[in-house]
């Protein structure tokens, strides 16, 4: 049994994403979306673009979540739609959780969800569309070493959640 440090986990339900779809191949497209975000978008596999106002998360050769501060997707949106001729996006805002786990045990949790590897997440900024408790989730990098984001579909949830505090008692919950 492990020692008890604790594995933090807040459960973020107010989300601002759209989904994107695009040639990464079109220097257009490439450039307008690169304008409109504020940042290029990622076009390595299972990779992850930040800046100050979001993230662009890798998620198929022409697809894209991009994530924002709730409530300024439709901002996003119009500056994409201006930028880019035809855009194939959708806000799929409502229909997503984002867990954030953090604290040295993480990684730990994080290997007994499934069947990737988690060790080197933070080197390059990776991210992955893979199962998570036997739910599929859109798994990131957190902001440092000890930290990771689980995007799951609003409907796996609460499932999610109690695999988790399961998940977690052998290091305890962190307040």
């Amino acid at each position: 049994m492990a020692e008890a440090a604790g594995v933090k986990c807040q459960r973020e339900t107010s989300l601002g994403l759209l989904n994107l779809r695009g040639d990464a191949e079109d220097p257009p497209f490439r450039n307008a979306v690169a304008e409109a975000l504020g940042m290029p978008l990622p076009v390595d596999p299972c990779t992850r673009a930040r800046s100050e106002s979001g993230a662009a998360y890798w998620v198929g050769p022409d697809e894209w979540v991009l994530s924002v501060s709730p409530g300024s997707e439709g901002e996003l949106e119009a500056r994409l739609r201006a930028a880019v001729s035809d855009p194939i996006m959708t806000d799929v805002s409502g229909a997503y959780v984002r867990f954030l786990l953090s604290g040295p045990n993480a990684l730990s949790v994080m290997m007994k969800s499934g069947p990737c590897d988690y060790r080197f997440f933070h080197l390059n900024d990776r991210c992955v569309g893979t199962v998570f408790a036997q739910t599929t989730a859109l798994v990131a990098a957190g902001a440092d070493e000890t930290s990771f984001e689980i995007l799951v579909r609003r409907s796996y949830a609460r499932y999610v959640g109690l695999w988790i505090a399961d998940a977690v008692a052998e290091y305890g919950l962190a307040p």
